[in-house]
């Protein structure tokens, strides 16, 4: 599924229409802008971006496949970029990017393409974007 696809389907106009009465489990920022920020991309831009998401996601993979702390510093700088990611289309606080490392475990749409990678993985990102939040957000 490509990033506006997940995007439209989970909090956005999907097959029953637009926002199919579903509000995100993160407060701040309406899901249409969160779209309309994603829908914005180029077709090859989104290309770009599904890439850099998998490639981290890998990364990701690796640190917990090696039984890599969540807290560690270098788990934690991978999180850091993860932020600074989603920074390219809403600015979460601490609830919020709780509120979507909950949405990448709880999610059956978001959850299998994290495990499709390695099993385990959302579980193991929604810890570490826990402690990123709680130690350096508000």
């Amino acid at each position: 599924m490509t990033p506006r696809q997940l995007l439209r389907s989970s909090y956005g106009a999907g097959p029953t229409g637009p926002g199919e009465g579903r509000a995100p489990p993160w407060p701040g920022r309406s899901p249409t802008e969160s779209r309309k920020a994603a829908e914005s991309l180029t077709p090859e831009a989104g290309e770009e971006w599904q890439r850099e998401v998998t490639a981290q996601m890998i990364r990701f993979a690796e640190h917990m496949a090696a039984g890599t702390p969540v807290d560690d510093p270098a788990v934690q700088s991978e999180v850091d970029a993860h932020y600074k990611g989603v920074c390219r289309f809403w600015t979460p606080n601490a609830e919020a990017y709780r509120g979507l490392a909950a949405t990448y475990a709880e999610d059956p749409r978001f959850r299998e393409n994290f495990d499709r990678i390695a099993d385990g993985l959302a579980e193991y990102q929604r810890a570490a974007m826990a402690v990123y939040a709680d130690a350096r957000l508000s």
